[in-house]
């Protein structure tokens, strides 16, 4: 290979990975920003893994919930409004 084709290719490789890991940082602040109030006081969060539930503030965590317990949540709301 070529020294320029050598560059060129280094080149592309380097902006790839660039374009990457802006992307992955994109992608990580919109999760940082998955907060919400719900009403009521109940105030919930997403750091990409688990949901954090909070009350009255939302820095007053109270539980967190794993990708199993979000689901058996959600099975749990279906089921209350199918009643």
């Amino acid at each position: 290979m070529s020294r320029k084709k050598l560059k060129d290719s280094i080149a592309r490789s380097e902006i790839t990975r660039m374009i990457r890991d802006q992307k992955a940082s994109i992608k990580n602040h919109k999760i940082m920003k998955m907060e919400r109030h719900l009403g009521d006081g109940l105030y919930v969060s997403f750091d990409g893994y688990q949901i954090a539930i909070a009350v009255n503030n939302h820095k007053n965590i109270v539980a967190y919930l794993d990708p199993n317990v979000m689901d058996m949540l959600v099975n749990y709301i279906k089921e209350i409004k199918e009643l």
